[in-house]
């Protein structure tokens, strides 16, 4: 919602990025002292550093390009790590290294795709819909423990149903839009 009125009635792009990138902040404190789950808010700071990253996407890519090796290899390796100690239940201690992990994982994610050119249909369809998946995914998930489906027939069905969802949003704001 922040990025929605930020982007919509702030004209000041370096503002805009700011408040974008510093609302992440709030947002984790209110999460804590509502005592949410570590998933409400353990990736809040990939957002505001994805619209950074696309901001500055050429000189990311070149950086990347330039020195895929020696990204590539280390960050592997952290996130190799990272997953052995969420599997031993370490990072459920350390609760510090939930924010740490999605951000080396952005990294990587973003390090890999630079050198692979992914393109079907499939990922042109989902990249159209995938601000509301976003949007709506934890609502579904939250929805579904809440009624009492814990399994992973939940997490398969939430998924579909945010797919649904999200394509007749998509649909509604492309008839808005053509008005």
């Amino acid at each position: 919602m922040i990025f929605y009125f930020v982007y919509r009635f702030v004209k000041n792009e370096k503002a805009k990025k700011s408040v974008t990138l510093l609302s992440f902040i709030p947002y984790i404190f209110i999460c804590l002292l509502l005592n949410k789950d570590p998933y409400w808010y353990n990736t809040a700071i990939c957002f505001p550093l994805g619209l950074i990253i696309a901001d500055n996407k050429d000189k990311v890519y070149e950086i990347i390009k330039n020195n895929y090796i020696k990204l590539f290899i280390p960050l592997f390796l952290i996130i190799s790590i990272m997953v052995g100690l969420q599997v031993t239940g370490f990072i459920s201690e350390a609760r510090w290294l939930q924010f740490i992990v999605p951000v080396f994982f952005m990294g990587l994610t973003i390090t890999i795709l630079v050198k692979l050119k992914f393109q079907s249909k499939i990922l042109e369809f989902f990249s159209k819909i995938s601000y509301q998946l976003y949007l709506l995914h934890q609502v579904l998930f939250k929805f579904l423990y809440d009624i009492g489906i814990h399994s992973d027939i939940a997490f398969l069905l939430a998924i579909l149903i945010n797919i649904v969802i999200a394509i007749i949003i998509e649909k509604m704001l492309e008839l808005i839009y053509r008005r």
